[in-house]
């Protein structure tokens, strides 16, 4: 499948019109950040796991402080 071949005007018109189009993508890629909901709560988390039987303690988790304090992971593969 090849492209076709725009000529005189046309190409000005193509130009602009791709211009606009990519202006509005990345406007609109700015504006929609999405805010992630907390899934780590500790009172929810107190009761998660049955106790130890010879100690008859519960194993304990990760604060939400520290659960969010770690950074997330950069998995990027490519120079950005």
């Amino acid at each position: 499948m090849s492209l076709p071949v725009i000529e005189g005007e046309g190409v000005m018109k193509w130009t602009v019109l791709t211009a606009a189009f990519l202006v509005a993508l990345t406007s609109t890629a700015q504006e929609s950040r999405i805010a992630a909901p907390k899934i780590w709560d500790d009172k929810a988390l107190e009761d998660w796991a049955t106790p130890i039987a010879a100690l008859g303690v519960r194993p304990s988790q990760f604060t939400a402080a520290e659960y969010y304090a770690v950074p997330g992971e950069n998995l990027r593969t490519y120079p950005v």
